[in-house]
């Protein structure tokens, strides 16, 4: 992984619980020592803290040290200054109208649980659809700082407060992600790029993610690594099926928002169907492809894997490794292959409890397709898990990018409509 400063955090070398584990616990601590590994010029430096009234256990002294943790946190990641603006709010209504006149930008909300419901909250974010919001419950924040106000003893005490500033440090990480910093990537893969596609619950979206992550020595700035996320009504909730055109259109649009001057010739894609293919989505997802050919932005003789993703297996299927009479969880990165399927494990023993059991996601690929390839593509996005570094993550990132905008996007419709 490649983080600030040129730093590198070599892949594991050893397949043993002990080695992953120290990889993934190593990732906070570089993003720390090291900063992010790009932050964009033209990052915001404002950004708004909305709170609740000092009043029962949200006092002063617990609000000043959680601004102070963020505006902490923020510049040591970003090696950046920031100007924190906070302001109070008794309710989603309230914070709304004291955003609304600011020129849009980054808010992290201290989310009273007492006061505004999940429904209020989804309301405030259809209403400053142009800020970037991030939410974190007060009762979260209250629990963190009364472990250090009622600890006793030096040791229970550090204990404490490393819980206090972690739960601070996964809200930052957050908030930067929606801000489009990239604290760190994987610096080889076996593609340029992934497209993963998506159709939220009920059916009433669609969506496609796309990451562009290849060698920064030859591609550098935005086209060695660039994120883009789009969503848009699905005009047929009965079937699964995306409309082929519109589906065509999309895919074939999404470098028409490259930030660059020129996207330079892609030699690989992975793309990523969530579920399966249905009625005519193959040939429109070959035609997008092929406009993006004729646009010079993808190779006429590139490697393209497609490969239906499947989150969830109708047997609910396990994986256990079995040795000498004892049965284990297995390591991150392990896969079962079948003819045209993988089953892969991108979370494992290093970093599941030992009570719970690696949760498989299964992979079809479609004719042609390299199924390992692709199975390894599949668990090197899966490092891309920024929302909580120490842990391994379960899915590609270009998937939870486009499954997080589908559930934010419904779920602001849904209880907006109510």
């Amino acid at each position: 992984l490649l983080f600030g400063q040129g730093e590198v955090l070599e892949g594991v070398r050893e397949a043993t619980q002990s080695a992953y584990g120290s990889y993934y616990r190593n990732r906070p601590r570089m993003l720390r020592e090291y900063g992010a590994y790009h932050v964009g010029a033209t990052l915001p430096k404002d950004i708004w803290i909305i709170v609740p009234p000092i009043r029962g256990h949200w006092s002063q002294a617990l609000q000043d040290a959680f601004v102070e943790r963020v505006r902490h946190d923020l510049e040591q990641i970003t090696r950046q200054k920031f100007r924190l603006r906070v302001a109070t709010a008794r309710s989603a209504r309230e914070a709304a109208g004291r955003l609304r006149n600011e020129i849009p930008a980054t808010s992290l909300v201290v989310f009273d649980e007492r006061e505004m419901d999940g429904a209020a909250y989804y309301l405030l974010a259809e209403e400053l659809h142009q800020w970037r919001l991030k939410r974190v419950t007060r009762g979260t924040l209250e629990g963190a700082w009364k472990r250090i106000e009622r600890s006793s003893g030096r040791k229970e005490g550090l204990k404490a407060e490393r819980a206090w500033e972690d739960t601070v440090f996964h809200s930052v990480l957050d908030l930067l992600d929606q801000m489009g910093i990239v604290p760190w990537r994987i610096s080889q893969w076996d593609y340029d790029a992934c497209l993963a596609i998506d159709v939220s619950e009920e059916r009433r979206f669609c969506g496609v993610s796309f990451l562009l992550c290849r060698d920064p020595v030859k591609h550098t700035g935005c086209d060695g690594c660039w994120r883009y996320v789009e969503t848009w009504a699905k005009t047929e909730t009965r079937s699964e099926t995306i409309n082929p055109v519109r589906l065509e259109d999309k895919v074939a649009g999404i470098i028409e928002q490259f930030p660059g001057s020129r996207l330079s010739p892609m030699e690989s894609v992975l793309v990523l169907r969530d579920g399966r293919e249905c009625g005519d989505e193959p040939t429109a997802i070959d035609r997008g492809l092929d406009r993006w050919k004729k646009r010079g932005v993808l190779n006429q003789h590139a490697v393209v894997d497609v490969v239906d993703y499947h989150k969830r297996t109708v047997k609910d299927m396990r994986m256990w490794n079995i040795a000498r009479g004892s049965v284990e969880n297995v390591l991150e990165g392990r896969a079962v292959y079948l003819e045209h399927s993988a089953l892969v494990c991108p979370t494992g023993a290093a970093t599941v409890s030992k009570y719970a059991t690696p949760d498989p996601c299964l992979l079809v690929g479609r004719d042609g397709a390299d199924i390992r390839r692709a199975a390894r593509g599949v668990f090197a996005l899966a490092q891309h898990n920024y929302l909580s570094p120490s842990k391994a993550y379960r899915d590609a990132q270009p998937m939870r990018d486009v499954d997080q905008a589908l559930e934010r996007r419904l779920a602001t419709e849904v209880r907006g409509l109510r």
